[in-house]
């Protein structure tokens, strides 16, 4: 059987190829796209018009608007500031405490000198991150546990936080090192020259894109007390020439070759505008409503009034001669609410409450869903951000918290080894200098490994419990079926093992010392019964 065949015109046979593409682009004339989100057809899709942009180009006229609007937001509205101020809590507590692990290997020492390394350097860490004089802080107003909720609120709400390492010769601490925040206004490129293709938004590149400097204006733009300062620029470089930190920058890089970082808030300011004017209309007309508990109409028009009240003259006479009469019956004999009733009114005059009711479910639907939408952004519950955890149970919350936490190790993650691990690296970069730590024989120098000097865990604040004997059961059973370890749960817990271990030791001695028992009774360990039932008296 003879295929059939398309001739053209001439009657020559028309190739495959050529009706393959005619068939496709008939298949097409209907639409604009095989992807409906790339239609522009649809009522909803016409009018969209996405850019190609990069991520510098896309950032670099507003980053610093919103920035500005988000710093706004935090100042006035409660649930932003809550949410953020829940988030320094999760995220940082009362500090990060350091489990120095260095790398035996790496370091070409044993284990135990290992150990007693990580020992020398968590006891010069301390000394530098708890100083009571707070000399580590370059305006002597923090610890590190202070710096670290500053520098986290800054992460939250601008997401692009600047740090300038600072050594002070003449400070009378151990430690010379001092931590110096930067605001992020101040990061900018020098009397407003125009981006290239090696100054991006005040912060210098190299070739293939890698920040090698930061171009600081001495004073805040919006600030004008220090003079002429603010018009006035410096370069810190981003390290010096044996590889110390200097300038440290860090931000939640959301798209490659993305050089500064956008607030968080971004997508929310315009929520958060029209929740303002929504919430205000609805505080005063309840409060219009409040007021205006009751008034007094009359039956009358004005001319009419005047007939039954004998006045004469013109409308405008007219119309005083009523309301003098008015007033009169009502200073005889006034009309109270919410005391005495009073049934005498003027002629035609009827008093009425005013009992129509004020409508504010599509407020709090609009509430709910903004508190949803800022607690997604920032990586929180909901019911962190409204306080209102009615109708939650323990799974639910459980599985709720779970998520966050998820969020929160990613947070945690990245600001530590932006931020923390290279402030890290400059104490102990000069605890090594001075001698406070001694190296073990044959360990490697510090700009030879500083991975392995600097590994460590950072410890943060304590996860929490929903119920605490489901939880620390599950812990058990974790230890016993070897999937986890105390060191982990402790630091779970917000705890250094080491030092549990420790302060249990003495608590033991002391016990033995006063011949106490320490012991627990078995029935204090024995489950709660959710419901308990009281035994019938006999």
């Amino acid at each position: 059987m003879s295929k059939s065949q398309i001739l053209n015109a001439s009657g020559a046979n028309i190739p495959k190829a050529q009706i393959d593409a005619v068939r496709m682009k008939s298949a097409l004339s209907g639409f604009t796209s095989p992807h409906r989100g790339a239609s522009s057809n649809s009522q909803e899709l016409a009018l969209l018009r996405a850019p190609t942009l990069s991520a510098n180009a896309a950032n670099r006229w507003d980053r610093s608007i919103l920035s500005d609007r988000a710093r706004h937001l935090v100042r006035n509205e409660a649930t932003a500031g809550t949410a953020v101020r829940k988030s320094v809590g999760m995220g940082v507590g009362s500090g990060w405490t350091l489990q120095s692990r260095p790398d035996a290997y790496g370091l070409g020492i044993d284990k135990k000198a290992a150990r007693d390394l990580g020992k020398q350097i968590e006891r010069a860490f301390k000394c530098w991150a708890d100083d009571p004089r707070k000399y580590g802080d370059a305006t002597r107003h923090h610890n590190f546990g202070g710096q670290l909720r500053t520098l986290w609120g800054e992460w939250k709400t601008v997401n692009d936080v600047f740090v300038v390492m600072r050594y002070r010769r003449n400070s009378p601490a151990c430690f010379k090192t001092a931590v110096q925040i930067v605001d992020g206004a101040r990061v900018s490129n020098p009397s407003g020259q125009p981006d290239d293709q090696f100054l991006r938004d005040g912060i210098t590149l190299d070739a293939y894109g890698a920040a090698t400097g930061f171009h600081l204006r001495r004073g805040h733009p919006g600030d004008f007390a220090g003079g002429i300062d603010h018009m006035m620029w410096d370069l810190v470089p981003r390290e010096d020439a044996i590889g110390r930190p200097v300038g440290i920058h860090g931000f939640r890089q959301q798209r490659a070759e993305e050089t500064r970082g956008v607030t968080l808030f971004a997508p929310l300011i315009e929520h958060f505008v029209m929740h303002g004017k929504h919430h205000r209309a609805e505080i005063q007309s309840a409060l219009l409503n409040a007021v205006m508990g009751a008034f007094v109409k009359s039956g009358f028009d004005p001319v009419a009034i005047a007939e039954i009240l004998g006045t004469g003259g013109s409308h405008g006479d007219s119309l005083t001669g009523i309301q003098d009469a008015r007033m009169q019956i009502y200073d005889a004999h006034p009309v109270e609410f919410d005391g005495i009733r009073v049934p005498i009114l003027a002629p035609g005059d009827d008093f009425s409450l005013n009992t129509a009711p004020r409508t504010a479910s599509s407020f709090q639907v609009f509430n709910k869903i903004l508190n949803q939408l800022l607690a997604a952004s920032l990586g929180l519950a909901e019911g962190q951000v409204s306080g209102d955890y009615t109708g939650l149970n323990y799974s639910t919350l459980r599985g709720a918290y779970n998520e966050v936490y998820n969020e929160v190790f990613v947070d945690r993650a990245d600001f530590g080894d932006q931020i923390v691990k290279p402030v890290f690296l400059c104490v102990l970069e000069e605890a090594i200098e001075t001698e406070q730590i001694i190296l073990p024989p044959g360990c490697a120098d510090l700009w030879d490994e500083p991975a392995a000097w600097t590994k460590s865990n950072w410890i943060g604040p304590a996860r929490g419990h929903i119920d605490p004997e489901k939880e620390a059961k599950g812990d058990i059973l974790s230890i016993e079926a070897r999937l986890t370890s105390r060191t982990r749960i402790a630091a779970a817990r917000g705890i250094d093992l080491e030092e549990l271990v420790a302060e249990q030791a003495e608590e033991q001695a002391l016990y033995a010392e006063y011949d106490v028992d320490a012991s627990f009774r078995a029935g204090a360990l024995a489950p709660t019964p959710n419901n308990p039932v009281e035994s019938p008296s006999t």
